[in-house]
C-alpha cells in the first residue's frame, strides 16, 4: 500500500511536469491560445489546453490502482472521463454552447447511475430521510454531478485558484477515504491531488503559463463530484470510521466544496436579483472582489481562498461532529447569508467610486468640446 501511494502520487507529478512542456510547446507553435477580453484576468495570450495532462496522467495513474479496485469503479470512471476530455478539448478550441456541455454532464452522471457501487441508498437520518427512492437517489446524482463541474467551472477564474482549490478539497476527500479505509478512492484523489501539485508551477508561470482550461476544470469538478458520491454510498460501518455522526455526513461535504458552491449559488443568485440571466457573464466573483476592489494579486488571492477552504472544511468537521443537524443549517444558511450581505456592500461601494469618476469624466468631455 506505502508504495503503491508512493507511485501513484509521485508517478502523477511527474508524468504531468513532463507533458504540460509538450502541450505549451505545441499550444504555442500552433498557436492555439486564449485571447483575453474584457472578463480576462490576463492581459496575454495564454494556451488553456492544460486539462490534456489531467486526463493523460489518470489513465496512466489507473494502471498502478488496478490491484485496489475491488469493485471495478474504473469501467465507469474511464468513459465519463473520456467524455469529459472531448467535449472540454473541443470547448477549449473552437467554444461549445452551455447545453451541449451540460448534455455532457447528464451524460456523465447516467454512466455513473448504473454502476451498483455508486447507489446511494440510505441518508442515515439527515433532515430526518433514512432510505433514499431510486427517483431521487437518481436527482441526486444528477445534481452533484452537474452542480461541482460547473462550480469548478466557474471559479477557475483566476491563475491557481481552481487547483488551488482543487488541492484543499481532494486532500479532504482522501483524507476521509483513507480514514474509511477506501483504497482505491483514496488513491483516485491522490492521484488528481498529484496533477495540480504539477500543474500549479505552470499555471503561476508567466513565460511558461497555461490554462487548465474546460477540460481540466471539467475533469477536475468531476472528480471531485465522484468523491463526494463515494462518499454517500460507503457502508454504515465505513461511515463510523469518519468519528462523525452518520446524519451530518451530507454537511461534511457541503463544508468540503462550500466555497465554489456558496460563491456560484450567491453570483447566480445577485444576477437574477438585478433581473439577468443566472449564466451572464460577470466580474461579481468572490475572487474578482479581492483582484478589483483589494487590489490584490492573483497568488494571493488564490492562496488566501484555497487556505479559507481548508479553515472552513476543518471548522466543518468540528461542527459535524459535535453540532445537531438543525443547528448546522442555521450556521450555513447564515454564513451564506453573510456572503450576500458582503457581496452587495461591496457592489455599492464599487458603484459610489464610480460616479464621481464617471462626472469628472464627463466634465472633461465638455471642456474639451467648448475649447
Amino acid at each position: 500500500m506505502n508504495l503503491q501511494v508512493l507511485i501513484v502520487l509521485l508517478g502523477s507529478i511527474i508524468a504531468t511536469a513532463f507533458i504540460i512542456p509538450k502541450i505549451v510547446g505545441v499550444a504555442r507553435y500552433k498557436e492555439l491560445l486564449d485571447k483575453p477580453n474584457h472578463r480576462s484576468s490576463h492581459t496575454n495570450q495564454v494556451p488553456r489546453l492544460g486539462g490534456i495532462a489531467f486526463y493523460i496522467t489518470l489513465m496512466l495513474a489507473f494502471y498502478f490502482m488496478q490491484r485496489s479496485d475491488q469493485s471495478g469503479l474504473f469501467s465507469s470512471i474511464a468513459p465519463c472521463l473520456t467524455i469529459l476530455f472531448i467535449v472540454g478539448l473541443k470547448d477549449d478550441l473552437v467554444v461549445l454552447s452551455a447545453r451541449t456541455k451540460f448534455i455532457a454532464q447528464i451524460l456523465v452522471g447516467t454512466f455513473l447511475i448504473f454502476d451498483p457501487e455508486l447507489e446511494i441508498r440510505s441518508l442515515h437520518g439527515f433532515l430526518n430521510f433514512y432510505s433514499v427512492e431510486p427517483l431521487i437517489s437518481i436527482l441526486l446524482f444528477y445534481i452533484i454531478i452537474t452542480g461541482l463541474i460547473n462550480a469548478v467551472n466557474l471559479v477557475d477564474g483566476i491563475d491557481g485558484l481552481a487547483t488551488g482549490l482543487g488541492i484543499s478539497m481532494l486532500s479532504s476527500l482522501a483524507f476521509f477515504f483513507f480514514i474509511a479505509g477506501k483504497e482505491f478512492s483514496f488513491l483516485f484523489m491522490l492521484s488528481m491531488i498529484g496533477i495540480l501539485i504539477a500543474f500549479l508551477p505552470y499555471n503561476l508561470s508567466k513565460s511558461r503559463k497555461i490554462f487548465m482550461g474546460d477540460t481540466g476544470s471539467m475533469i477536475l469538478g468531476f472528480v471531485l463530484a465522484f468523491g463526494c458520491i463515494r462518499i454517500l454510498t460507503l457502508e454504515t460501518g465505513e461511515l463510523y470510521n469518519l468519528g462523525i455522526p452518520l446524519a451530518n455526513i451530507p454537511f461534511l461535504l457541503v463544508f468540503i466544496t462550500f466555497i465554489p458552491v456558496a460563491d456560484t449559488l450567491r453570483v447566480m443568485s445577485m444576477r437574477v436579483f438585478k433581473k439577468k440571466s443566472p449564466f451572464h457573464p460577470d466580474r461579481t466573483h468572490l475572487h474578482h472582489y479581492f483582484l478589483d476592489r483589494l487590489n490584490w494579486g492573483h497568488k494571493k488571492t488564490s492562496l488566501f481562498i484555497s487556505l479559507s477552504g481548508l479553515a472552513i472544511t476543518a471548522l466543518g468537521y468540528i461542527a459535524c461532529k459535535y453540532l445537531h443537524y438543525t443547528i448546522l443549517i442555521s450556521f450555513m444558511a447564515a454564513c451564506y447569508a453573510l456572503l450576500i450581505y458582503v457581496s452587495f456592500r461591496l457592489e455599492r461601494a464599487a458603484k459610489a467610486e464610480r460616479k464621481p469618476m464617471q462626472k469628472v469624466a464627463v466634465k472633461k468631455i465638455l471642456e474639451a468640446e467648448t475649447a
